[in-house]
């Protein structure tokens, strides 16, 4: 999987930061964006291979992200991976078919759901 490129997409520049780092350790491309509208124009302008999702963010909230992402041709078969800090919310990302990783998250956890998503 390496040389891949993912998009964060967080509002959190600390862990985008220290995820960024992770993800770059393992080979990955990383593109970061701080608020959805950004995420949202590097998602549209191409050449994204996966999206991780925060769903509360300041501006634009993860659900409509995910609905911009998937409503447009260009990026409706981005895997996207919601990374968020509610273990409730986990189950509701199982039913519209996104994964979903839960806050602290180990190293290994976060590879094995890009390397299962990037495989669909």
């Amino acid at each position: 999987m390496a040389g891949k490129r993912i998009l964060i997409i967080d509002d959190e520049p600390n862990f985008v930061e220290m995820l960024k780092k992770r993800l770059e350790a393992n080979g990955f491309q990383v593109l970061e964006a701080l608020t959805g509208e950004e995420g949202l124009k590097k998602a549209f302008s191409g050449g994204v291979d996966i999206v991780l999702l925060d769903i509360v963010m300041s501006d634009i909230d993860g659900y409509t992200i995910m609905q911009k992402l998937r409503s447009n041709e260009r990026t409706k078969k981005i895997p996207i991976i919601v990374v968020t800090g509610k273990p409730d919310m986990k189950d509701i990302f199982d039913v519209e078919g996104v994964d979903a990783i839960v806050k602290p998250f180990e190293d290994a956890e976060l590879l094995k759901k890009i390397d299962k998503a990037l495989q669909n």
